[in-house]
């Protein structure tokens, strides 16, 4: 590891964090070192963030309400979806599968609408309603949102514990 570049030791510490983000949110660890201070290094305004966290997630909204914290991003700026495992639609079942990365329509026909309409109904409306519904300095999130941040949560359990990954990462980053 010692002769791989920068950047590869880096994506593995990234990982490991995000790896291990959930299981330090679920013991109530709090993330309090100088690389998750309130550093905005991007030049990215806050306020055109908008956070996405799916409720039926477990630790999502945890993870989504620190992330808001570390990066000054406002509440108004997350929006909560509650996006359901499987639904029925039309008679027809459509399911979220491979770690709530794909709508997959049950139905056995080749064409069907039926993950379009879970999209529109579960994601799309609820974002789209927020946008429009909630203000920032009285100016609808629809007319300030430039980035989109969307959680998902996954658990590895991992030999390591939160203060040998954040000091990798500050010997990373020194």
């Amino acid at each position: 590891m010692n002769n791989s570049p920068g950047i590869i030791r880096f994506c593995l510490v990234l990982f490991i964090l995000l790896s291990i983000g959930s299981i330090a949110q679920k013991n109530g660890v709090r993330l309090n070192s100088k690389a998750t201070q309130n550093v905005n290094f991007s030049g990215t305004d806050p306020t055109e963030v908008l956070v996405i966290v799916n409720r039926a997630v477990e630790d999502s909204l945890g993870i989504g309400r620190r992330y808001c914290e570390i990066y000054n991003i406002p509440s108004s700026n997350m929006v909560f979806l509650d996006i359901p495992q499987r639904e029925l639609i039309d008679g027809q079942w459509v399911e979220v599968i491979r770690n709530n990365e794909i709508i997959f329509d049950l139905t056995p026909s080749d064409i069907s609408n039926h993950s379009w309409r879970y999209f529109k109904k579960n994601i799309y409306e609820p974002v789209k309603n927020h946008l429009q519904n909630n203000y920032l300095n009285g100016v609808p999130l629809a007319e300030k949102i430039k980035y989109i941040v969307i959680f998902k949560v996954y658990h590895i359990k991992l030999p390591l514990t939160l203060n040998t990954v954040i000091s990798t990462m500050e010997d990373e980053l020194q």
